[in-house]
């Protein structure tokens, strides 16, 4: 066979193949036993307060380490409900708080600092990333 048809063929195979792995996810229905179990529900303020008194106003889906979605999308993938989308406005019982998206080193604390430990004094060298001893004028030769 002509290797020009077997590569337009493959590539024709491998559209299909996109065309059909494309489809859209389902979004968790409330109903469901994991999420009747997880206290989910697609709008934070009916969570039941009650029953869940770790929820607080404010704590929604968007905001939660889990939700696996951009900032600002409708809904995005769940590390819990695996598959599936949940609501960005949602809320359960899982719900833990986002943290930083970047993490900065050095902190401002330690940007200019020095310490001493055990007669050796340390300098932080931010522009480096890392410790030397400040006695050492340049690093040893290795």
């Amino acid at each position: 066979m002509n290797p020009r048809r077997t590569f337009l063929m493959t590539i024709g195979i491998a559209g299909v193949t996109a065309a059909v792995g494309a489809r859209a996810q389902p979004v968790v229905d409330e109903k469901e036993p994991q999420a009747v179990a997880l206290g989910y529900v697609t709008d934070a303020s009916r969570a039941d307060a009650k029953k869940f008194p770790m929820y607080a106003p404010g704590h929604s889906s968007g905001n939660c380490a889990l939700f696996q979605g951009k900032v600002g999308d409708a809904t995005g993938a769940c590390a819990l409900f695996a598959g599936k989308l949940v609501s960005a406005k949602g809320w359960c019982s899982a719900w833990v708080k986002k943290g930083p998206a970047k993490h900065v080193w050095p902190p401002a604390t330690l940007a200019s600092s020095t310490c001493a430990t055990e007669n050796t004094s340390v300098e932080l060298l931010p522009h480096r990333e890392m410790l030397r001893p400040a006695r050492l004028a340049t690093w040893p030769a290795l």
